[in-house]
C-alpha cells in the first residue's frame, strides 16, 4: 500500500493554512511543537511572529531544528513527550529496503504495517508537558500546542497538567489505516479535550485522494487520517468568520476535484464508445 504522506495531493498544506489563520488570532505568542520532525509546522508559526519550544527525540533532526529555533529566539529539545517523565523505547521506522524514514517513529510500536517497519529502537528521555511547565521550561501561557507523535498524541494530551493552550492540534487515524494505533482514534482525543474544557474543534480529513475539513461535531470514516484543531472559546469567537470562509474554500476545492474526476471519466467513456462504434 502506498504511504499517503508520499502522495503529493495528501500533504499537510491544509493544516499549515489553518495554523496560519489561527496563529494570527492567538493572544499568547508562544507555541509548543511536539514531534517537530524537520520543522515545517514550526516554520509556519515562526512566520506568524511567534516564538516557541520544539521537541524532537530523533537525533538526526536536532541540529537543523536547533538552528531554526535559535534563529527565532527559541529553543529545541531532544525529548519525546509522554504522559509522564521517564525513559522509553522510540521505535524507528524504515521502508521495505531498510532505509530510515523521516516520519512514523513512535513510542507505540506497530507490527505488520504495510507502509513501514519498526525494526529497531533507541532509548530516549521522555518528559510530560506538566513537568516541563512545573520546571519553567514551558510558560504557563501558550498560544498553540501542536503534537504529532505518530499514534501517541493521546499520551501527550493526558500529560498536559494545568496547561490550557488557546489552540491544541493533534493527529488522528481511524480504524483500518494503521492497525494497532488504537489510541489515535479521533473520538478518544475529542472526549479527553472536552473534559478539559475544549468543546469546539475542526477536523481535517483525508480518505484516498480526497481532502476536506469539517467543524464539530464531526463524524469519521474508516481508513481516514488528519488533524483535530481544538479551540478555546476566545479563539473560536475571534476566528469564527475566518473559519467559515476557510471551510467554504476547502469545500470548493473538493468539489473542483470531484468535477475534474467526473469530467475525466466522461471523456474516457466517450473515447471508448467512439472506438466501439467503428
Amino acid at each position: 500500500m502506498t504511504d499517503p504522506r508520499e502522495l503529493g495531493y495528501l500533504g499537510q498544506d491544509l493544516e499549515i493554512e489553518l495554523i496560519r489563520l489561527l496563529a494570527a488570532r492567538v493572544r499568547a505568542r508562544f507555541f509548543v511543537d511536539i514531534g517537530a520532525e524537520q520543522g515545517r509546522f514550526a516554520e509556519a508559526m515562526f512566520e506568524c511572529g511567534m516564538r516557541g519550544a520544539l521537541f524532537e527525540p530523533l537525533a538526526r533532526h536536532l541540529e537543523a531544528l536547533a538552528a531554526l529555533a535559535a534563529h527565532h529566539a527559541s529553543n529545541a529539545y531532544p525529548y519525546a513527550i509522554d504522559e509522564v517523565d521517564g525513559e522509553r523505547e522510540l521505535f524507528i521506522a524504515s521502508d521495505a529496503e531498510g532505509n530510515e524514514l523521516d516520519y512514523f517513529h513512535s513510542l507505540q510500536k506497530l507490527d505488520g504495517a504495510a507502509q513501514f517497519r519498526h525494526s529497531r529502537s533507541v532509548r530516549v528521555a521522555c518528559r510530560s508537558v506538566a513537568s516541563l511547565l512545573a520546571e519553567g521550561v514551558l510558560p504557563a501561557s501558550v498560544g498553540i500546542l501542536k503534537t504529532d507523535t505518530e499514534g501517541h498524541d493521546l499520551g501527550v494530551l493526558r500529560g498536559l497538567g494545568a496547561m490550557r493552550p488557546e489552540l491544541v492540534v493533534c493527529e488522528y487515524f481511524t480504524p483500518g489505516l494503521y492497525p494497532g494505533w488504537d489510541d489515535a482514534r479521533p473520538q478518544l482525543a475529542i472526549d479527553l479535550m472536552r473534559s478539559m474544557g475544549y468543546s469546539r474543534y475542526l477536523a481535517t480529513k483525508r480518505v484516498g485522494e480526497f481532502e476536506y475539513c469539517s467543524a464539530s461535531p464531526a463524524g469519521f470514516l474508516p481508513r481516514q487520517w488528519g488533524n483535530l484543531f481544538f479551540l478555546g472559546d476566545e479563539l473560536f469567537d475571534a476566528s469564527e468568520t475566518a473559519i467559515v470562509l476557510l471551510l467554504a474554500r476547502v469545500e470548493a476545492r473538493l468539489v473542483d476535484r470531484m468535477e475534474a474526476i467526473a469530467a475525466d471519466r466522461i471523456a474516457k467513456e466517450s473515447v471508448i464508445q467512439g472506438l466501439l462504434a467503428r
